[in-house]
């Protein structure tokens, strides 16, 4: 148990480094992503960044989300071992077609 807290302790305050990724689709200066997808994401360069053995758990909501540069969602990420749910803002910072990259900074607190 105290291995996984410490996990989620590494996560807190990360800032994860933009990552080229493909959407759903797009047009123009939008990109349509579905919130699993998003999450998957996410989580997979936090694993990354922080040497964990799994990704973290993210919740970015359920409905399809339709995103231009600089919007933001609010994901909840949460880790086994630790109850607590930290907010984690994903931001896109480029669109190229269906291609987006994002910023992702995790809460140095939980809710």
């Amino acid at each position: 148990m105290t291995r996984m807290i410490r996990r989620a302790t590494a996560l807190a305050g990360a800032v994860a480094a933009a990552a080229a990724l493909t959407g759903c689709g797009g047009g123009g200066d939008t990109v349509t992503i579905e919130p699993d997808d998003l999450a998957l994401d996410v989580g997979s360069l936090l694993q990354t960044q922080v040497g964990a053995d799994a990704p973290p758990a993210l919740d970015c909501g359920t409905e399809t989300l339709e995103l231009g540069e600089g919007d933001t969602v609010v994901c909840g990420l949460s880790v086994d071992g630790d109850d607590g749910v930290y907010d984690t803002t994903v931001t896109i910072s480029e669109i190229s077609g269906t291609a987006y990259r994002f910023d992702a900074v995790v809460a140095d607190a939980p809710r």
